[in-house]
């Protein structure tokens, strides 16, 4: 179970049937974007999402396998609806189903800003993305638990350092609270943001 057992989450039976083609980005935006969410255990992967979803806080447990939930809004006058997948983040869920990152438009990758280890661990779910989805999935890095600032272990130079050295499409990276609350909300007004944008190409 975890931290986000709304009506609107759901446990996912994830099997090898092929996935459908991926529609154009603007239908997409309606339709449904994909986003998995990665990060180590413990790092509040769940917690981030019931806090945008339903704007509360709820003590973390463990989510098991993967659990999805949807929430749809409206940016800038455009309706765009998110699916978001939420992987656990226990080492034996690390070898998920491709079909878990097949056709995900967006990617959040959490650390904990307290616990080193979780940023060291970036490396490893970034490489892992590459080898299950396609260069274009754009990524988001987030820190969460920025309301423990005298518990920081991560500071801004060393992600900094990360995403310059980093081939991939990193498209931003910011620090949040699921506990208080903050940046939650700029975590989808960033990658709002970055889906009009190409849609507007």
């Amino acid at each position: 179970m975890s931290c986000c057992s709304g009506k609107n989450e759901s446990i996912i039976d994830i099997t090898n049937d092929e996935p459908p083609t991926p529609l154009p980005l603007n239908e997409q935006l309606s339709k449904g974007i994909k986003v998995v969410v990665l990060g180590e255990m413990g790092t509040g992967k769940t917690c981030i999402l019931h806090r945008w979803i339903s704007n509360e806080f709820v003590r973390q447990t463990a989510t098991v396998g993967c659990a999805f939930s949807s929430k749809t809004i409206t940016y800038n006058k455009r309706i765009i609806k998110y699916e978001l997948w939420d992987a656990a983040g226990q080492e034996r869920y690390r070898s998920l189903s491709s079909i878990y990152y097949r056709n995900a438009t967006v990617a959040l990758l959490v650390y904990d800003i307290t616990k080193r280890e979780t940023f060291n661990a970036v490396t490893d779910w970034v490489a892992e993305l590459k080898s299950n989805t396609t260069n274009d999935i754009m990524i988001l890095i987030v820190g969460n638990k920025d309301d423990l600032q005298e518990e920081r272990e991560v500071n801004q130079n060393s992600v900094n350092d990360f995403i310059n050295s980093c081939n991939s499409n990193i498209i931003g990276n910011l620090e949040c609270s699921a506990k208080t609350g903050n940046n939650i909300n700029q975590i989808f007004d960033i990658i709002s943001e970055k889906l009009l944008e190409l849609c507007n190409e």
